[in-house]
């Protein structure tokens, strides 16, 4: 045997070795089965058909995940690495609109959760117009939807609420009813959706 072919032989077995030995290591998401799995690139390789766990519900191309195996070769996908920062960033108000400024009322802010949940939070008033579509504000640099997130506010106006829309291209639009008047505040504590 040849010192090339000797040598091709050991990388080989050594590859083989360390992908069948218990570890855990980080990979790469390639690509998303239909069937729980998905496909992953390791540092020794790429390796195909690896199930995942529950808790990770919405795998994406280009995650970096936590992979977990055991002697017996067995591979599973335990969860993906944090993306951004989870914690709560500020809205960029819209012209016309601003804080509500009371001393309990909490700023309007935003976040994206780790599992792809954004959420708003705050108190914003402003001159909307009666009954037509607002801008109200703009989500900050990072913080992003891919899907339209749609919920209900509470407003200044006793039973009155308003809609709130986040778009993908990061606008907040308030969907005010008849009785929804300038200088009104609407609370976003509670809209929230899925971002992915």
């Amino acid at each position: 045997m040849t010192k090339r072919l000797a040598d091709a032989v050991e990388r080989k077995a050594s590859t083989a070795v360390k992908q069948q030995s218990a570890a855990w290591l980080l990979a790469t998401v390639s690509a998303v089965g239909t069937d729980g799995t998905v496909d992953i690139t390791t540092a020794t390789g790429p390796v195909q058909g690896v199930r995942r766990l529950r808790a990770y519900r919405q795998p994406q191309v280009g995650d970096v995940v936590k992979v977990a195996r055991n002697a017996a070769g067995n591979w599973v996908v335990v969860g993906s690495l944090a993306a951004g920062d989870p914690s709560w960033q500020p809205l960029t108000m819209a012209s016309g609109f601003s804080w509500n400024g009371g001393p309990t009322d909490p700023f309007p802010q935003c976040r994206l959760t780790d599992d792809g949940l954004l959420q708003l939070s705050g108190i914003i008033k402003g001159a909307a117009t009666s009954g037509a579509t607002t801008q109200i504000a703009t989500l900050p640099a990072g913080v992003s939807t891919s899907l339209w997130i749609r919920g209900v506010a509470m407003t200044s106006i006793v039973a009155n609420h308003a809609g709130v829309g986040i778009s993908p291209a990061g606008a907040v639009n308030i969907y005010p009813t008849t009785t929804h008047t300038a200088s009104t505040w609407v609370q976003l504590d509670g809209v929230m959706g899925r971002s992915r």
